[in-house]
């Protein structure tokens, strides 16, 4: 058990950029496995896996913004930017009012725009669209009051006001909703620790939909997810049930 957690702990170290999802969700997920997998030790488990991640979450935050800032970084610092942090993660009043203020430049029913959008970080099929509009970037002009600033991201109930409009607003949050729940159910259904992983995987990443939008989640599940279930599918054909436990 000790071994497993030193494994997830040690594939969970990786920071990619600034994002403390590439430290928190392989380690969430990984936790989970391990839980699923020694059901006689579930209570330390349990306690470790707490103490793990709330500890892994403080540090990360600290270290992004100390590494990011100039100025010596303190607690005072980080309570008095807590306000502003919530708004950006959670999809905060401000950040969907802003949305709403951005349709004052952003046609709704730009179906080139949406498909140019949603495809962004998609590999190969963002190369194939193109649109002068673009909601993701009329967002940040409209938060930075035509700044030059682009790291805002795009709330996704507000992805879809921008859209579709006020009625049609929540139907690219149903959709998740819809994935979410279907990736889910593959969780208990499947028996290889390896495909549970992938699905306990995505779903925690689908679960944060708050901390993102359409666009972030499509690119999640085109470039990795499915590139992880393809790599499952090999590791099948090449080694059957002895490679997948």
């Amino acid at each position: 058990v000790f071994l497993s957690f030193g494994v997830v702990f040690l594939l969970s170290s990786f920071i990619l950029g600034t994002s403390r999802n590439s430290v928190i969700l392989p380690l969430v997920t990984g936790l989970y496995i391990i839980f699923i997998a020694y059901n006689k030790y579930k209570k330390i488990i349990i306690s470790i896996s707490f103490l793990g991640v709330l500890l892994v979450v403080l540090l990360t935050t600290m270290l992004k913004a100390t590494t990011l800032s100039s100025n010596e970084f303190n607690l005072h610092d980080f309570f008095s930017g807590l306000n502003s942090s919530l708004q950006q993660y959670f999809s905060g009043l401000n950040n969907v009012a802003i949305s709403v203020q951005t349709s004052s430049i952003y046609p709704s029913f730009n179906f080139k725009s949406i498909l140019n959008d949603l495809t962004n970080n998609v590999a190969v099929l963002s190369s194939l669209i193109n649109s002068e509009k673009s909601a993701l970037i009329d967002f940040n002009i409209t938060y930075y009051n035509g700044g030059l600033a682009r790291d805002q991201i795009l709330p996704l109930i507000g992805q879809g006001y921008l859209y579709f409009g006020f009625i049609f607003a929540p139907i690219l949050t149903v959709i998740i909703f819809i994935l979410l729940m279907y990736f889910d159910s593959k969780i208990i259904t499947k028996e290889s620790l390896i495909q549970r992983y992938i699905y306990a995987y995505v779903t925690l990443k689908l679960g944060t939909f708050m901390m993102g939008n359409f666009t972030i989640l499509l690119s999640f599940i085109t470039n990795n997810f499915l590139i992880l279930i393809l790599l499952a599918k090999l590791n099948h054909m090449l080694f059957g049930r002895r490679g997948e436990t």
